[in-house]
């Protein structure tokens, strides 16, 4: 029983410290309790303030989209700026351009038939001269002596001839002696028409009416045969050779009208025509060969480079598009026309025909359309327009 009380009396002064223990671990709970709760209350304090903020965000996108679209719809409404013009008739053609040299068809060296010394030039560089024309002298004096002893000795065997026919008619001679005489008066006959020839060959003459454009020789040099004197070029002959690209080989034929342009002389436009046609292609170019006669007009000389176009085809009364219309999309050519004066259509544009400035569609556009030549590229088909500018002759040729 004694230990029981000892021990007893030892459990009062532990149970005074576990009740103070216990109070403080009470009492840490209680705020560890309490701090839990207000950060519980401060998550819901902050997701509800984050809410409010998502929500006040997305109104204000959905206001400014909503700007957005409406300043969209208003350019998509606003009109844009356009100049256009009226479709009209005129005249178009469809033409082949190429260039060329001039040359003459009908052009000669004058040759030297003998060996001599010139005694006299007639004709300088630039003269006209006739068929026949001298045109320079060379030295005759051994031919005109050759030529005079010929005929004195064709005179002699002449008369022995008529004196061997009267006597063989009443029968005084030989017909022997009579075909000597006949025999020797044939050939000098020939003797004196050598002697003639050669004496001729003293003037050399202008083998055709032309132009001399290149003198050779000079007064008192000697000139052997065959030896080149003169040109002589006939202007009238005068021609372009051009080479047409064999698909164009269809268009083509005699006749056809060919406009020229010789701008180192003129900027007047000659008048001239297709003359032939090669028959063949050549295979190494693709090309066909076209003479084109030019003729004898002025200011226009061999050698001299044109601008030749061949007019294949014309329209006196085509309806004209403007090419300053056209806008060009891959392999398609398009342009817009004006619909109850403030919207475009964007149309498609076959061509029929066309030159430097015009077109000719195939179909599908009527006189007095109008169409949109200015401002066209910012437009779409349906785009709102205001027409700012009418241009008048825009489809006329000048």
């Amino acid at each position: 029983m004694g230990k029981i009380r000892e021990v007893s009396g030892l459990s009062s002064t532990s149970r005074n410290r576990i009740w103070l223990l216990g109070g403080l671990w009470a009492l840490l709970l209680c705020l560890v309790l309490v701090g839990c709760s207000g950060q519980a209350e401060g998550d819901e304090d902050s997701s509800s303030a984050d809410s409010t903020d998502t929500a006040e965000a997305a109104d204000k996108k959905k206001d400014k989209d909503s700007d957005n679209d409406g300043e969209d719809d208003e350019e998509e409404t606003k009109a844009l700026p356009v100049a256009v013009t009226v479709l009209n008739e005129g005249r178009i053609e469809a033409t082949i351009r190429a260039s060329a040299s001039l040359e003459a068809e009908r052009q000669v060296q004058v040759r030297a038939e003998a060996a001599r010394h010139v005694v006299s030039l007639k004709a300088e560089e630039g003269d006209r001269v006739s068929k026949g024309q001298l045109l320079c002298s060379l030295k005759d004096d051994e031919q005109r002596s050759a030529l005079t002893q010929a005929e004195v000795s064709l005179a002699a065997a002449k008369r022995e001839f008529e004196r061997q026919t009267e006597l063989f008619g009443r029968e005084l001679t030989s017909e022997e002696n009579l075909n000597l005489a006949r025999e020797k008066f044939e050939q000098q006959e020939l003797v004196v028409k050598d002697a003639r020839r050669e004496l001729s060959y003293a003037r050399v003459v202008s083998p055709m009416s032309g132009t001399v454009t290149q003198r050779l020789v000079t007064l008192g040099s000697q000139v052997s045969m065959g030896q080149h004197l003169f040109d002589v070029v006939d202007f009238e002959s005068l021609v372009a050779l051009v080479y047409v690209p064999e698909k164009n080989l269809k268009d083509l034929k005699v006749g056809l009208p060919v406009r020229l342009w010789a701008r180192a002389v003129s900027d007047q436009a000659y008048e001239a025509k297709i003359k032939r046609i090669a028959p063949v292609v050549d295979p190494s170019t693709g090309t066909v060969k076209v003479t084109v006669a030019v003729g004898g007009q002025a200011k226009l000389r061999p050698g001299l480079f044109v601008d030749v176009e061949i007019v294949t085809q014309v329209h006196d009364q085509a309806l004209l598009i403007p090419k300053r219309s056209l806008i060009f999309d891959n392999d398609q050519v398009l342009l817009f026309r004006l619909v109850n004066g403030t919207t475009v259509e964007r149309l498609m544009v076959e061509e029929a025909l066309s030159d430097e400035m015009n077109l000719m569609p195939k179909s599908g556009f009527a006189l007095g359309d109008t169409i949109v030549v200015a401002g066209q590229t910012a437009l779409k088909d349906g785009s709102k327009v205001e027409v700012v500018e009418v241009r008048t002759g825009e489809s006329l040729n000048p």
